[in-house]
């Protein structure tokens, strides 16, 4: 896969950079584009992935909202009941970006 992948959050696209992940063995995180999402909805009949919706930047915070959601292949009727969101924050310290705190979330 390229070091730079697309993901689609509502009506914008960012550009992400694979060294942006962050490192955790397990889960995994793997950028996909949006087509390869679906691709593996296809091959799989459905899958649960975490988008990044937001994220904003500000000098000394940032908030940064993810989600789950549910992408489904041509031939299925998955009633998705599941999901959910969160707004993180995070603040600046001298050794750089550190979680600060859950500001919201919800969950089905």
């Amino acid at each position: 896969m390229n070091q730079t992948s697309l993901i689609e959050a509502d009506t914008t696209t960012y550009l992400l950079r694979a060294t942006s992940l962050p490192l955790v063995r397990n889960p995994g995180f793997i950028l996909l584009s949006p087509e390869q999402i679906q691709q593996v909805a296809y091959d799989q009949h459905k899958f649960v992935y975490l988008a990044v919706n937001e994220v904003a930047i500000r000098q000394d915070d940032a908030t940064v909202i993810v989600s789950t959601d549910w992408a489904v292949g041509k031939r299925n009727d998955l009633v998705i009941l599941s999901g959910g969101w969160y707004e993180l924050q995070y603040i600046r310290t001298s050794q750089g970006w550190q979680f600060s705190k859950v500001l919201q979330k919800w969950i089905s």
